[in-house]
Parts: structure tokens; sequence; C-alpha cells
């Protein structure tokens, strides 16, 4: 009997220990699984920390890995534009400008990436604030006039950081700030800016809130006439509420900054106050 239950007992304790083996085998695998995925995040599509691969220009770079990042708040000028059938080389005000100095923050280097309410764009693209070495590099560049605010709900986190950094660059002349006078045009010659930097100056006709956006139009044809662009989450940075606009704006000559965009007619999207000047 004592030999029965010893075989009985040494059988239990067999099957104890490679029970207990495989869950330290287990324990360890999803441990080094863990390391592994702090050692190389960048195979991470979102991850915090990433290193950068290649810059393509002032607001977007690759990370190691292959994941494609645009800096979020920000709107770089481009080096490229797109002409009706292909993308050219041609570099908007300050483009080369931005691009080397975005290359010389994170080229090559380890980044930290902050997220804000949303991660992707419709181009899969993932959407960050990029941190090297201590730097915020998207409000860097607008610090610097090397980008224009580009506030774009629900991703607002910086929003007032990146308003006050771009009035602070356009009252030192600094960068894109220092040139764009010289690409100024009357609205109804607005479309010799599209897909440029530049100031586009006229007499605002009418005030017209829509569900998320205000639009301010310069003519009576909407589909064709300038027409500047302001989403409502931006409003508080003007210090006014949709039902103060018209009051505000309407019937007010004004010269407005940014790049003007071919949106069924040549318009600016504003997001900050520095893009805006009211003339009388």
């Amino acid at each position: 009997m004592v030999k029965k239950n010893f075989t009985v007992m040494s059988v239990f304790l067999s099957r104890r220990l490679i029970l207990l083996f495989i869950i330290i085998l287990f324990l360890f695998l999803g441990i080094e699984n863990f390391v592994q995925n702090q050692t190389h995040p960048e195979t991470e599509p979102f991850s915090l920390n990433a290193i950068v691969e290649k810059v393509v220009d002032g607001d977007t770079i690759i990370l190691k890995g292959g994941k494609k990042v645009r800096y979020l708040g920000i709107n770089a000028p481009e080096i490229r534009v797109w002409n009706g059938k292909q993308w050219v080389a041609r570099s908007q005000i300050g483009g080369e400008e931005a691009k080397k100095f975005n290359q010389r923050l994170v080229g090559g280097k380890k980044v930290i990436l902050e997220y804000d309410r949303e991660k992707l764009d419709a181009y899969n693209r993932i959407l960050a604030y990029v941190w090297a070495n201590g730097v915020l590099v998207n409000g860097e560049l607008v610090k610097r006039g090397l980008a224009l605010t580009d506030f774009r709900p629900p991703n607002l986190k910086y929003q007032k950081m990146f308003s006050d950094f771009q009035q602070e660059a356009r009252n030192f002349r600094r960068g894109i700030w220092g040139e764009i006078e010289n690409y100024s045009y009357p609205h109804w010659q607005a479309n010799k800016l599209i897909g440029e930097l530049g100031a586009v100056e006229g007499k605002i006709i009418s005030v017209n809130p829509g569900k998320e956006k205000i639009y301010f139009h310069f003519g009576k044809e909407w589909e064709k006439d300038f027409t500047v662009i302001i989403y409502k989450a931006n409003l508080t940075l003007f210090s006014l509420n949709p039902g103060e606009l018209k009051t505000y704006f309407l019937g007010k000559k004004i010269k407005v900054y940014g790049v003007v965009r071919h949106l069924e007619g040549p318009a600016i999207i504003v997001s900050a106050p520095s893009q805006i000047d009211i003339l009388q």
C-alpha cells in the first residue's frame, strides 16, 4: 500500500513539475517578446519610440520599418507640386529650408511619437507630434517660420501653443513670413496661387456657418470665387463664437495668408489669427 501510494504521489508530482515547466516557458517567451518589442518599437504601428529612416519633407518622415508619419498641427511648404498629371519638383516658399531643418532635427535619429485623438489620416499615414532630443519638432518648425499651423479637429492638443509660435514667427518675419508678402494677389486673381503659399486680399461679402466650418465668401459665385474657411473648433483662438462672426467680419476688407487650395474654387483654410489682417 505504501509503495502504491508512493507511485501515485510520484506521478502527481511529475505532472505538477511538467505543468510548472510549461508555465515558466510561456512566461519566459512572453517576457522575451516584450523585450524585443521595446528594443525594436519601430515595427509596431503606434509605438512611442522609433528611428527615422528618411525625411521626406518639412512635415513628413519615414520610420525604420517603412511606416510614414505626418506631423500633426502643422503644414510645411511643399518641395514638389501636382501639375494635373504628375508630381514635379518645385519648392514652395521655404520648402527646401523646412526639409533641411527637419533633417537636422530628426534624420537618422531616435524620436518619440506623441499621439492625439486620431492616429491615422486618409492616406494611412501615422499622425503624430514628434519629439527629438527634448524638442517638439512640429512646434519648432512653426516657431522658425518653416511651417504654418494646421489644426484639424479632433487633433487639437497643441492648438494654443502652435498658434502663439506662429504669431511670434510672423512678428519677427522668420522664414515664410519674410517672403510671403511678395506673393500677394487680389481675390479675383487667387487662381494664380492655387497650390502655392501666398496672400489674398479682398472684401468679405457673406459669412456662412456650416456644420463644422465657417465660410467667408468674396464673390457671389461661391463655386468659383475665393473663399476663406475656418473650423469652428479653432474659433476659440479668435476669441469669437459663431454668432459674433458676421458682426466682426462681414463687410471687412482683409488680407489672408496661407496655402491656396482648389476646393471647388480657390480657398485658404485659416487655423490661427496670425493668418488674417483686417485692413478696413
